[in-house]
């Protein structure tokens, strides 16, 4: 009887055992199971050396990073012809000569190039403050080129900067500018009287409340003033150098920039201002003077088919600057921020400038922009100095692709000089084709 249960006994316990072995086996297979089906639902193993797609639109990634790379950038090819004038590859108003002279006797001059075309690369690292970004481009309207053979010319840099969260470092657009009221123009200057400088700056951006950007930047500061009068007069600047290789201007602060702009529908407004030192020493006690210069800018875009619905796409711009002391921030004030007088004391110059476009679609593919300028300096030295400047550009653009646009444009340009007799204008048609990628 005991040999009986003892063997019952060994039973149950083999059974149990069975159990807990057929127990665990099914635990494990269902561990399988479900190993199998997390390695289904993820993306297999990419090679380090492989080149995947980025997180933009457009990029890729480097291999072996988290880094998103994208290159962008157009060819452009112009056709202009100069009816009454020979104003460079660009329509340079400030350079409309003088009625009467040589210059003015040039008519009917022809030019073809493709200087404006750009390359630019960016690139977005993730980082636990945001993406690292960093951007930099350049174009070929640097010095240099030889029509005879090659019309070779010179890589230039236009932008080189890198953003860290709300921080920016490097070159690109002046903080003073606001690009989106920019007017759309054929020509690569665009009116007169606008904003136009890019330079190296520290800036620091706040967006934290919708639909308002402050930002602030300390940047490069650069004198671009006159010297003398009658015939001594000439420009003055960092690099202009007595003959015994002293430096005239000098650039001891920089240059305070800050700007508030609201984006809203169907109104967008911008509001900057600039705050600079400007400095003359030629080191022998003789021209040893500051002056303070500032300028402001009023600028805001109207979508006009939020307020006319049958002018859907439509758009007006405006820009309004004034200034003493300003006229290197504005893209025909070179050598119009101060004057040295006779004395060495610096006289900061007044200017104020105005430009205006408005944007029409004739359909989705198709658009026309009339768009108009005008830059006046409130101080002159010369019978030969200019006092005001007007534009006028009128376009039309087909866009048949993204990727494809071609204009046509009409400027008109006037230049009034101290002495009115020697006031002129000039006249240009361009044409232009525009592949980007």
């Amino acid at each position: 009887m005991q040999l009986l249960m003892q063997q019952i006994q060994e039973l149950k316990t083999k059974q149990t055992d069975q159990q807990q072995r057929i127990e665990t086996q099914n635990e494990q297979i269902e561990e399988q199971k479900e190993q199998i089906e997390a390695q289904k639902d993820q993306p297999a193993a990419v090679p380090a050396n492989v080149v995947t797609g980025g997180d933009k639109p457009g990029s890729f990634k480097l291999p072996g990073t988290d880094t998103s790379v994208k290159i962008g950038g157009y060819v452009k090819g112009d056709v202009i012809y100069d009816i009454n004038s020979d104003l460079g590859d660009s329509f340079a108003f400030s350079s409309i000569p003088a009625s009467g002279s040589v210059q003015d006797n040039r008519e009917g001059t022809f030019r073809a190039h493709a200087k404006q075309s750009r390359i630019n690369l960016q690139t977005w690292t993730p980082s636990p403050y945001g993406d690292i970004h960093t951007y930099i481009e350049g174009d070929f309207f640097g010095t240099g080129g030889n029509e005879v053979f090659s019309n070779s010319t010179t890589f230039r840099l236009r932008h080189a900067y890198g953003e860290f969260g709300p921080v920016l470092v490097g070159q690109t657009w002046s903080n003073f500018m606001y690009l989106d009221a920019y007017p759309d123009t054929v020509d690569f200057f665009g009116p007169v009287g606008i904003p136009f400088v890019r330079q190296g700056q520290l800036r620091y951006t706040y967006r934290g409340i919708d639909n308002l950007e402050i930002a602030a930047s300390l940047e490069n500061s650069e004198l671009s003033g006159s010297s003398g009068s009658g015939g001594t007069f000439q420009t003055l600047g960092s690099t202009r150098r007595t003959a015994d290789d002293l430096q005239i201007g000098i650039d001891t602060l920089p240059d305070f920039v800050g700007r508030v702009t609201y984006s809203g529908e169907p109104l967008s407004l911008n509001v900057s201002g600039v705050v600079r030192q400007l400095e003359v020493d030629d080191g022998t006690g003789a021209s040893d003077d500051s002056s303070l210069g500032w300028g402001v800018l009023l600028a805001g875009v109207l979508d006009v088919g939020k307020v006319v619905h049958v002018l859907d796409g439509d758009s007006l711009q405006v820009n309004f600057t004034y200034g003493d002391g300003v006229g290197r921030y504005l893209i025909n004030g070179a050598n119009q921020d101060a004057n040295l007088n006779a004395s060495g004391s610096l006289d900061t110059i007044k200017s104020w400038g105005v430009a205006a476009g408005y944007t029409h679609y004739w359909s989705p593919n198709w658009r026309s922009n009339a768009v108009y300028g005008l830059y006046n300096v409130e101080d002159t030295f010369l019978a030969s100095s200019t006092e005001s400047l007007d534009s006028l550009h009128l376009n039309l653009m087909w866009t048949p692709v993204p990727q494809v646009q071609f204009g046509v444009e009409w400027i008109y340009g006037s230049r009034d000089f101290q002495n009115a007799a020697l006031d002129n204008d000039a006249q240009r048609v361009q044409f232009a084709g525009q592949f980007f990628f």
